[in-house]
């Protein structure tokens, strides 16, 4: 009698139907495949309709040699990933390495906060006298003193012998009154801060006998006189002295006579 020996897949939750049949050689006429049961003793078969039924062998010879293992089939499909597994302990701690090459030189860092002011030290010993220093160089002159007093006025000398009483002169003609001049100027010449002085000066020859002036009205004239110029003893000019700007034209005149 012969085995037929087959691969059938029942599915999951599918029952086979328990049938007792006399087994042979041939399959049922029905069937596709059978495969035997684990005992031996019986097979599953599956229908042509998609049924599964199991076959139970009756009067059973005995059990041929088992055949040889079949080729391995394909590989199933991998399955989903499984969840990771939680983290292991921290392994120990490992040796020192060697120490690394030095670094470049970092970057300036920023200037820090100015510190708070320490407090005073304690004065340090007088130190030693120096040597005494090299002559300065000589002051400057000082300012003349102010004029001293008059002394004391001596004793009159002697009177002297009256001298002889000469004879009177004869009465000389009388003179006569020349024309007079009248000479103007507007020339004014800084004299200070806002003040201006104006001449006005004799022709070649003459001497001044009066003079005056014209100026804006309330203009202060502060000096009016007769002058005397490149040190002659006779007036031969007039000057004012004025706070009238030369914009004003203050103007000082001078009457000659020669």
């Amino acid at each position: 009698m012969g085995v037929l020996v087959a691969a059938v897949a029942v599915p999951a939750g599918a029952q086979a139907k328990s049938v007792v049949i006399a087994f042979h050689a041939k399959k049922p006429k029905n069937a596709v495949r059978c495969v035997w049961g684990v005992n031996h003793k019986s097979k599953i078969c599956v229908l042509k309709s998609g049924k599964h039924v199991k076959v139970t062998i009756a009067g059973e010879g005995a059990h041929g040699a088992t055949g040889a293992t079949g080729p391995q089939g394909p590989a199933g499909q991998n399955g989903a990933p499984g969840q990771p597994g939680q983290a292991g302990a921290q392994g120990p701690k490992g040796d020192t390495g060697a120490q690394g090459q030095k670094g470049d030189k970092g970057d300036t860092g920023a200037t820090g906060a100015a510190g708070s002011k320490g407090d005073t030290g304690a004065t340090g010993a007088a130190g030693s006298k120096g040597a005494t220093g090299s002559a300065g160089p000589a002051g400057a002159t000082g300012a003349t003193g102010q004029v001293g007093a008059t002394g004391a006025t001596g004793p009159a000398g002697a009177t002297g012998p009256a001298g002889a009483t000469g004879p009177i002169g004869p009465a000389g003609p009388a003179g006569t009154f020349g024309a007079v001049t009248v000479v103007t100027s507007s020339t004014a010449v800084a004299a200070g801060q806002n003040v201006y002085a104006v001449t006005a000066q004799c022709p070649s020859g003459e001497v001044a006998i009066s003079g005056g002036y014209v100026v804006a009205k309330n203009t202060d004239v502060f000096a009016s006189y007769p002058e005397t110029l490149k040190g002659g003893g006779v007036p031969v000019a007039w000057t004012i002295v004025t706070s009238d700007k030369p914009s004003d034209n203050p103007t000082a005149y001078v009457e000659c006579a020669a």
